[in-house]
């Protein structure tokens, strides 16, 4: 790592993340501890398992000064994330004291176990300046996947959380803004291609094929000819569905679109 402001989240702790669907604040507040983790040399998070399973302690400043937007001093954002991180058996212990504006915590075991670095584990490294700037939590879900992938020759990875009682249909709208706002902000394409159920004709997932500069998608495996429903084109900041003509046009296409071109919303 080589910015003071980047650190490591492996990937089952991205996974136990976005299973909780947790807030925007609770979501700042854990990557911000996890930050601090990562970024002391004196401190590690088996510190926090057994057999003392010690607590830790940090000030609330710190937090917000990591993972929150510049000039944020409401600490009470910090103290609100207890009932939805204690909830999700994220923490085991969460106490915020007022009078020392000081939070102490302990990961509970299941994060414990989550953070174990694995030989040959995926995980991203993640820029906590990066999630001060991002305002929802769909963006803070899609930077950090984005980061855990983009470096592949053909990076992609799946939207977290859809199902019956969370259609695509209903959740679609946040995830594709996110991936505008991240495309401009690193230059990079994204195509969502959905994926249905034969028998009920209902989304069931939604893959995402990251393309940028450095990307290597081979001629038809970035575009398919045939789709049961259409992918969705994120560049430059805008998104449009792609009609089955273009499908067949684009389908040796080795990126979502031509790096000098830009999208025309429609």
């Amino acid at each position: 790592m080589s910015a003071h402001t980047e650190f490591r989240c492996d990937e089952d702790i991205v996974r136990m993340v976005e299973s909780a669907n947790l807030s925007l604040h609770a979501l700042r507040v854990f990557y911000g501890l996890h930050y601090l983790i990562d970024s002391d040399p004196s401190r590690r998070v088996i510190m926090m398992g057994p057999p003392h399973r010690r607590p830790m302690r940090v000030k609330g400043r710190k937090i917000t000064q990591s993972t929150f937007p510049i000039g944020t001093n409401d600490l009470r954002q910090v103290r609100t994330a207890k009932d939805e991180l204690m909830e999700a058996n994220i923490m085991a212990n969460f106490e915020y004291f007022d009078r020392e504006s000081a939070l102490e915590f302990r990961y509970s075991d299941k994060a414990l176990l989550a953070a174990e670095q694995r030989k040959g584990g995926k995980f991203a490294i993640v820029d906590s300046a990066w999630l001060s700037r991002l305002s929802t939590p769909s963006q803070i879900m899609f930077y950090v996947r984005m980061m855990m992938h983009e470096a592949m020759q053909a990076p992609a990875f799946y939207i977290p959380g859809i199902s019956a009682e969370n259609p695509w249909q209903k959740v679609k709208k946040p995830w594709l803004r996110a991936a505008e706002k991240l495309s401009i902000g690193f230059g990079h394409q994204f195509l969502f291609c959905p994926e249905v159920d034969r028998m009920s004709e209902q989304v069931i997932a939604v893959r995402v094929k990251i393309s940028h500069q450095r990307t290597t998608w081979h001629p038809g495996s970035l575009y398919c000819r045939t789709a049961d429903k259409p992918p969705i084109a994120v560049s430059f900041g805008t998104s449009r569905a792609i009609t089955r003509d273009e499908l067949v046009v684009r389908a040796q296409w080795a990126t979502v679109e031509p790096h000098s071109a830009k999208l025309t919303a429609k």
